[in-house]
C-alpha cells in the first residue's frame, strides 16, 4: 500500500506542475500579446476607403488575419500573433505596399516602393499611418512633370513630344476615374484635358479635338458643381477653361460666342459687380490679388482683340472690353490710396500707433525685397518653386530669405487683425462698372473729353510652330474716348513699339536742350515739334473725329504713353495742342469718381526750398546746395502770391518737419529729386518672354511664370532731397514711399517743383511709380510733378504766374503760365523744354484763397 500511494503522490504532483506551466505559458502569451492599428490615407492626403490589410507571420501556419479600412481609413487589430510580422496594404485604386515589423515593434525593412510609413510606437500596442502611393498621384506626377517638360519642349520647337506627353496624361486619368469619382480626382482631369485641348488648339492637332477635350473638361465641371458637399468657388468653369474656349470661338471665328464666354466670365468672377475686395487687404502683394487682377487683364486684351480685330462692328464686345478697363486700369493705385484713406480714417486715434508701426513695417518689406531681388533671390526661388509638384510645396524648407520675409508679413498680419477689428466707415467707390461709367460721364465738364489709353495683345489664334513664335500679335495701343451725353468710342492705334519708340526720342531731345543757345537751341525746336507731330499723329489724331466740341482733354495715360507732353504736341495746323486744349492728367477714369473720404482740415501751406545738404569732406556730395539756392526766391515769391504760408529752407527744410505736417492747403518743394527708374536687359526681357510663351501655350498662371512683385518697392527709387542729405542720407533724404505715407488729407495742390519728379518705374495698366504717384496715394487732391530736369528760372516764372491764377481754375492757371512761355516774346523760352515738363494731375477746379477753418468749440461743462 506504501507504494502505491506514493506512486499516487508522484503522479498528483506531475499533474499540478503541468497546470501550473499552462496557465504560466498562456499568461506569458498573453502578456506578449500586441494589437495594432492602422491609419491609411494616400499622397494626395484623403482616407482610403476600402483598403484590404493583410497580416501573415512568417513562422507561423496560422491563417492570415484581414481587415478592411472603415470610413475614416483605419483598421485594427486586437491580437496579433508573436515573432515578426508582414503586413500588405492594397487600396482599391493603389499600388499594394507591404513592410515586416519585428518582435520588438520596429520596422525591419525599407519599403522599396517609396511608400511614407511612420514609426511604430511601443511593441504592444502599435500605431502607425501609412501613406499609399495612389495611381491618382501618378497621373497628377504626370500632368506637373508634362507642365515642366513642355516649357523646355516648346523652347526647343519639340511641339509634337509635349502633344505625345499629354495623350499618356489622358490616358492616365481615364483609367484612374473609371473607378474614383472623387472631386479631387475630377478636378485633375479638368486641369488635364483642358491641357490636352491648349496644345492641339495653339500647337496643331485640330480645333475639333480641342473643343472635344474643353466639353470633356465641362462635362466634369457640371458632374462638381451637381455635388451637395462643393462649395461655391467650384460651382462654375475655372479660369483656364473658360480662357482656352474664348479662344477657340475666335479661332473659329464666332465673336458673338467668345464675347458670350468673355461675359459669362466676367459674371462668374464678379468682375463688373460693385467692388467689394478689402482696401487694407487688396495688394499686388497678394498673390491670389495679384492673379485675379492678371486674369482679368487677359480676358480684357480677348475682348478687345475681338471688337478692334476680329469683329469691329460688335459693340457688345467693346462696351464689356470698356467696362473691363475701368474695372482694371490702375486697380493697385486704387486700392492702395483706399487702403491709406482706412487707416486714416477708419482707424481710432488711439491706435493710430499701430498704423505707424504697420506702415514702418511696409518700408521694411519692400527694402528687403529690392535688397533680395538685386540678389537674384527671385530668380533661385521661381526656379525651385516650378521644379516642385503644386501637393509637395508646402513641404519644403524654407530659404533664410524666405523667412525672413515671412517674419515680416506675421508681423504685418497681427497688426492688420487689430486694425481690421476696429476700424469704421464706408467706400464710395462701391459701384458696379455700369455705374462706375454712369458717374465718370456725369463728372466731366462739357466741352471736355476723358481719353483712356490701354494697351493690349491682339490674339490671332494662329498655330505656333517655332519657339520664337506667338499666338498673339504685337502690343498695340488703344484709347475709349468718353465725352458726356454721347456713347463712347473705342479707336485701334497701332502697334506699341513705333509709339514707345518716338516717346523716348521726344524726351532726349528734350533733354538735350537744357544745354544750348542760338542755332543749336532753334535747330532742337524743330527736332522737337517733328517727333511731337508724329506722335500727335498716331496717338491724337486717330481720335479728332471723336472730339469734335472738345476743349479739354483729361488724358488716362498708359505704358510710354505716361511720358508724353501732351499740352506740347504739335498739331496738324503747326500749333501747339496747349493752343486748343486744356490737357490735364489722370491715373484712370475711375479718379474722376467721388474720393469718398473727407478733405481732412487742412492748416496753412508749407513752401519748401533752397535745403542746405550739408557737405562731406571724405567724398563727394551727391546733391549740390548751390545750384538749388535761387529757390528760395521761388518759394518767396510763391508765399507772397498765396498770401499765407510757412516758409522751410536753409536746415529748417528737413525730412523730420515735412513729415511732421498734417494737411497743408498747399504743398510746394523746390529742391533736387531723382526717379531712378529700373534697367533692364535685353537678357532679362528674352527670359521673359520664354516664360511667357510657356504660360500661354501650357495654361500656367501668369503670376507665377513672370514672377509677381509688390508694388510698394517701386516707390523706394524715386527721392527727394532735403536738408543734411549729403551728410545722413537716411534723415536727409524722402523715398517715393516716405512721401505716400505723409497725411496730406485736405491738401489741395502738392507740386514738386524739381527734377524728373513725374519720372519712374512703368508699369502696365498701373502708369509710373513716380513721386506724383507718391502724393496722389498721400491724398493731395491735384499734383504737379515734372518729366525731365526742369530749367531753374522758368520753372519759377511758371510757378509764380500758376498761383497767381488759381481763381479762374489750377488747369487753367498753369496752362496760361506755360502759354505766356510758349508764346511769349522771349524766343528761347517757346522751346518746349522750358514750359512742357510740368503737367497737372487730378483736380483741375477753380481754388480760392486759404481760409483757416473755425477753432473746435471747447467741451461743454457738466451742469
Amino acid at each position: 500500500m506504501r507504494r502505491s500511494w506514493t506512486s499516487h503522490k508522484y503522479r498528483l504532483w506531475a499533474v499540478a506542475l503541468a497546470t501550473i506551466f499552462i496557465i504560466f505559458s498562456a499568461a506569458l502569451a498573453q502578456n506578449r500579446s500586441r494589437s495594432l492599428t492602422l491609419n491609411v490615407t494616400d499622397d494626395s492626403e484623403q482616407a482610403v476607403v476600402g483598403a484590404s490589410i493583410e497580416i501573415r507571420s512568417p513562422d507561423s501556419t496560422r491563417a492570415p488575419l484581414q481587415c478592411k479600412t472603415s470610413e475614416g481609413g483605419a483598421c485594427s487589430f486586437a491580437s496579433l500573433p508573436g515573432g515578426s510580422i508582414e503586413v500588405t496594404i492594397k487600396g482599391p485604386f493603389h499600388e499594394v505596399t507591404s513592410r515586416t515589423i519585428g518582435d520588438d515593434g520596429q520596422y525591419v525593412d525599407t519599403p522599396a516602393d517609396g511608400t511614407h510609413w511612420t514609426e511604430i510606437f511601443g511593441t504592444r500596442q502599435m500605431s502607425t499611418a501609412i501613406e499609399l502611393k495612389s495611381t491618382v498621384a501618378k497621373a497628377r506626377s504626370a500632368l506637373f512633370e508634362l507642365k515642366l517638360a513642355s516649357t523646355r519642349l516648346i523652347q526647343s520647337s519639340r511641339f509634337q513630344e509635349g502633344i505625345n506627353a499629354n495623350s499618356g496624361a489622358v490616358s492616365a486619368f481615364e483609367r484612374v476615374s473609371s473607378v474614383d469619382r472623387r472631386t479631387i480626382v475630377l478636378e485633375d482631369g479638368i486641369s488635364v484635358l483642358t491641357l490636352a485641348g491648349g496644345l492641339r488648339q495653339h500647337l496643331g492637332g485640330g480645333l475639333d479635338k480641342a473643343a472635344e477635350y474643353f466639353d470633356r473638361a465641362e462635362q466634369l465641371t457640371r458632374e462638381i458643381a451637381a455635388r451637395p458637399d462643393v462649395g461655391d468657388d467650384k460651382r462654375g468653369l475655372p479660369d483656364e477653361l473658360l480662357r482656352a474656349k474664348v479662344m477657340l470661338a475666335i479661332q473659329r471665328s464666332l465673336p458673338e460666342e467668345a464675347c458670350s464666354l468673355i461675359e459669362r466670365a466676367a459674371d462668374q468672377q464678379g468682375w463688373l459687380a460693385p467692388d467689394t475686395d478689402d482696401p487694407m487687404l487688396a495688394s499686388e502683394g497678394n498673390t491670389q490679388w495679384w492673379s485675379e487682377n492678371r486674369l482679368r487683364e487677359e480676358f480684357r486684351d480677348l475682348a478687345l482683340s475681338i471688337a478692334l480685330v476680329t469683329k469691329p462692328s460688335l459693340p457688345r464686345c467693346s462696351d464689356i472690353a470698356l467696362k473691363l478697363t475701368v474695372a482694371t486700369k490702375g486697380k493697385v493705385l486704387d486700392a492702395t490710396t483706399r487702403k491709406i484713406a482706412w487707416l486714416r480714417e477708419g482707424v481710432p486715434a488711439s491706435y493710430q500707433h499701430y498704423v505707424s508701426d504697420l506702415q514702418e513695417i511696409w518700408d521694411q518689406e519692400s527694402l528687403t525685397f529690392i535688397q533680395q531681388a538685386r540678389a537674384g533671390v527671385g530668380r533661385k526661388e521661381l526656379e525651385e518653386f516650378m521644379k516642385t509638384p503644386p501637393w509637395r510645396r508646402g513641404e519644403k524648407e524654407k530659404s533664410p530669405e524666405a523667412q525672413k520675409r515671412q517674419e515680416l508679413r506675421d508681423r504685418e498680419s497681427k497688426l492688420l487683425s487689430i486694425l481690421l477689428g476696429v476700424r469704421k466707415g464706408g467706400d464710395a467707390k462701391d459701384k458696379s462698372a455700369a455705374e462706375r461709367l454712369t458717374s465718370i460721364r456725369s463728372a466731366l465738364p462739357n466741352a471736355s473729353a476723358m481719353i483712356e489709353f490701354c494697351h493690349y495683345r491682339p490674339y490671332t489664334g494662329r498655330a505656333v510652330t517655332e519657339a520664337s513664335e506667338s499666338m498673339f500679335d504685337a502690343d498695340r495701343y488703344a484709347a475709349f474716348v468718353l465725352v458726356r451725353d454721347r456713347p463712347a468710342q473705342l479707336v485701334d492705334l497701332g502697334e506699341v513699339t513705333g509709339v514707345d519708340e518716338k516717346v523716348q526720342d521726344l524726351l532726349k531731345t528734350a533733354e538735350a536742350a537744357g544745354d544750348l543757345d542760338g542755332e543749336a537751341l532753334a535747330s532742337s525746336q524743330e527736332t522737337f515739334k517733328k517727333e511731337s507731330a508724329e506722335i500727335f499723329g498716331r496717338v491724337i489724331g486717330p481720335l479728332l473725329p471723336t472730339l469734335g466740341g472738345v476743349q479739354h482733354l483729361v488724358i488716362g495715360p498708359d505704358r510710354a504713353l505716361s511720358l508724353v507732353p501732351f499740352a506740347a504736341l504739335e498739331m496738324p495746323d503747326g500749333k501747339f495742342a496747349i493752343e486748343r486744349f486744356l490737357v490735364t492728367y489722370v491715373a484712370s477714369a475711375n479718379d474722376l469718381l467721388p474720393a469718398g473720404r473727407s478733405s481732412g482740415s487742412a492748416e496753412p501751406s508749407v513752401l519748401v526750398g533752397a535745403p542746405n545738404f550739408g557737405h562731406r569732406a571724405d567724398k563727394d556730395d551727391e546733391f549740390d546746395s548751390e545750384s538749388i539756392a535761387r529757390t528760395s526766391t521761388e518759394v518767396t515769391a510763391i508765399r507772397s502770391k498765396l498770401g499765407e504760408g510757412m516758409v522751410l529752407t536753409g536746415s529748417a527744410a528737413s525730412k523730420a518737419r515735412l513729415r511732421a505736417v498734417r494737411g497743408p492747403w498747399v504743398l510746394h518743394l523746390a529742391t533736387h529729386a531723382e526717379a531712378d527708374p529700373e534697367e533692364e536687359t535685353s537678357d532679362a526681357h528674352e527670359e521673359a518672354g520664354r516664360r511667357y510663351l510657356a504660360a500661354e501655350i501650357l495654361g500656367f498662371d501668369r503670376s507665377i511664370a513672370l514672377a509677381p512683385e509688390r508694388p510698394e518697392e517701386h516707390l523706394l527709387r524715386p527721392k527727394v532731397a532735403l536738408a543734411n542729405a549729403n551728410t545722413d542720407p537716411m534723415g536727409g533724404v524722402l523715398s517715393g514711399l516716405e512721401l505716400s505715407h505723409l497725411d496730406l488729407r485736405g491738401t489741395q495742390i502738392a507740386v514738386l517743383s524739381a527734377c524728373e519728379t513725374g519720372l519712374g518705374v512703368i508699369r502696365d495698366d498701373e502708369g509710373v511709380y513716380s513721386l506724383r504717384r507718391a502724393l496722389a496715394i498721400a491724398g493731395a487732391r491735384t499734383q504737379v510733378t515734372t518729366l525731365w530736369s526742369v530749367d531753374d528760372d522758368a520753372t519759377k516764372a511758371i510757378m509764380v504766374g500758376f498761383y497767381g491764377q488759381l481763381a479762374k481754375g489750377r488747369g487753367e492757371a498753369l496752362r496760361s503760365a506755360q502759354l505766356s512761355l510758349a508764346l511769349g516774346k522771349d524766343l528761347r523760352l517757346r522751346h518746349p523744354y522750358f514750359w512742357a515738363g510740368l503737367q497737372l494731375s487730378g483736380e483741375w477746379s477753380p481754388l480760392g484763397a486759404y481760409t483757416r477753418p473755425p477753432p473746435s468749440a471747447p467741451p461743454k461743462k457738466r451742469q
